[in-house]
């Protein structure tokens, strides 16, 4: 008798969590179908004042002329820094750019630091030779309305800024994938 209640208890357990399991994934990917249906096609506006850094020194922005591809990468401060923008990924993406297209695609980090020292530090470790702007305005946010979620605050964007594809190729190699794929196209 206390084998058999044993086994209904197991059971239970068991549907529940795999209920619970499979309700979490569909609303997952609700969330995600209606963040990038949202973002496809919407044109990204750059704010006009922001601060420009390259391994830490403080450097001109240059003038955007925009390239055929931009790679839009936006990171804040909140939490572990150097874990969330995983600089060796963005280099090893850089690079996977064979020289038939890498002029065709710039690389835009903006950076709304908490500890912009901080920030000069991990470029210098890192040696992340890319110029980025540090927004400490997070005006590039403020205007846009970016996702909160760190995984859609990435965007592959055409020559006018407008918005290709959505989410954070150093977390999902399948997007990485998607954004090398129409960028050789």
């Amino acid at each position: 008798m206390k084998y058999s209640h044993h086994l209904k208890v197991i059971c239970l357990l068991l549907f529940v969590t795999t209920t619970y399991y499979a309700c979490k994934s569909h609303a997952q990917k609700q969330e995600r179908e209606e963040v990038v249906t949202t973002w496809i096609g919407k044109t990204i506006k750059f704010p006009p004042n922001t601060i420009c850094q390259e391994l830490g020194e403080i450097v001109p922005c240059k003038i955007r002329f925009p390239k055929k591809y931009n790679i839009l990468v936006y990171t804040d401060s909140i939490g572990c820094v150097s874990c969330n923008l995983r600089i060796d990924e963005w280099k090893r993406f850089e690079q996977e750019l064979d020289s038939s297209v890498a002029n065709e695609v710039d690389f835009q980090f903006y950076f709304f630091p908490k500890k912009n020292s901080n920030l000069a530090e991990l470029f210098k470790r890192e040696n992340f030779r890319k110029k980025v702007h540090i927004d400490e305005e997070d005006a590039l946010n403020k205007l846009n309305d970016l996702p909160r979620d760190m995984q859609y605050q990435c965007f592959l964007l055409d020559k006018d800024d407008k918005v290709l594809l959505v989410g954070n190729p150093t977390l999902n190699a399948n997007i990485w994938k998607l954004f090398a794929e129409t960028i050789k196209k």
